[in-house]
């Protein structure tokens, strides 16, 4: 398991290549014409967040692990520097609740007191986020603590419409308005994004892109071993 983790590999088409290039592109000619960024700093933070999901094509991705009679894609191991860079974001994140069963103004204080828990990063531009989301509600109606983390901090009816439509069954909480430009830059490897916590609430694992029940069953039981 640890040789399939540390050897995994994770490619994107060319399709994916080709589409952030041209992202990029246009987001630097954008760039030109508002030199003035503080003048737009609702555009800013839109494109902060936005972009990363636009061209993440984190569903056509693929993981290859060096164990291929491997049953399901090793989770990525967080190295330290990355574990306490998300520590320290999921206790200060200010974020505001969409569902009644959550009371707390932190993603990390939204979790309780203990885990293991998963933390599912998505939003309302991100088809495979949403997705995902049986798969998240069948984890929670199995006793896993799970918490859903909107990154659509300008457009909550947006987000409150996805979740009434698809009628989520675990936790929802959104990232406040402020804190989009700093979620944008740590999401780099764009959206969905999946962090799966050990007993004391510190990031152990992480997906980037769409995944499996059986993948996140898999990062849970790494936890205890």
């Amino acid at each position: 398991m640890s040789n399939a983790k540390e050897s995994a590999q994770v490619t994107q088409p060319m399709s994916c290549r080709i589409m952030r290039q041209g992202y990029l592109s246009r987001a630097a000619a954008r760039q030109s014409r508002f030199r003035d960024i503080a003048r737009y700093p609702s555009i800013v933070a839109f494109s902060a967040l936005t972009l990363p999901g636009l061209w993440s094509c984190r569903d056509e991705a693929t993981v290859k692990p060096a164990a291929q009679t491997a049953a399901v894609s090793a989770p990525d191991t967080m190295v330290a520097a990355d574990a306490d860079a998300w520590s320290k974001r999921l206790n200060t994140w200010k974020v505001n609740a969409l569902s009644k069963d959550v009371s707390s103004d932190t993603v990390q204080a939204s979790l309780l007191d203990k885990g293991p828990a998963v933390v599912a990063l998505w939003a309302t531009y991100c088809p495979p986020c949403i997705e995902e989301m049986p798969i998240f509600s069948a984890l929670h109606a199995e006793g896993v603590k799970v918490l859903g983390v909107s990154m659509d901090g300008e457009n909550v009816e947006g987000a409150k419409k996805v979740l009434k439509d698809r009628a989520p069954t675990y936790p929802q909480v959104i990232l406040q308005e402020s804190l989009m430009m700093e979620a944008g830059l740590a999401l780099d490897a764009g959206l969905p994004f999946t962090l799966v916590l050990n007993a004391q609430l510190r990031p152990t694992y992480a997906f980037r892109g769409k995944v499996t029940k059986p993948e996140v069953e898999a990062a849970l039981r790494a936890l205890v071993r």
